[in-house]
């Protein structure tokens, strides 16, 4: 069964959820996805995205399931910009992440 850590934050103001397969992580972690929403950088969450969260994970996937700021409210790269920190959350946690 997966288990879902909701509403983590990685930056001000931004939050992902991280979805952890439901067996024994490897010994060196679960491999990793981030896993940025479409939208074209402008509109949707990361919860249009659960289902494909949910199906990696249940693949033996960890898998960071993230917002990101949204244009035309945040001009480019910003969105880009919360994808490379989410990146770097993803990289230095304390989960069981490879």
């Amino acid at each position: 069964m997966v288990e879902i850590i909701p509403d983590i934050a990685y930056a001000a103001h931004l939050h992902g959820e991280l979805f952890l397969p439901g067996n024994t992580a490897p010994k060196h972690g679960f491999p990793a996805a981030l896993l940025i929403h479409g939208g074209a950088w402008s509109s949707m969450d990361r919860h249009a995205v659960q289902g494909v969260a949910d199906f990696l994970a249940e693949n033996g996937f960890a898998v960071f399931n993230i917002d990101y700021r949204l244009a035309p409210e945040h001009h480019w790269p910003a969105g880009l910009d919360d994808c490379k920190t989410a990146v770097e959350w993803l990289a230095n946690s304390d989960y069981p992440i490879n």
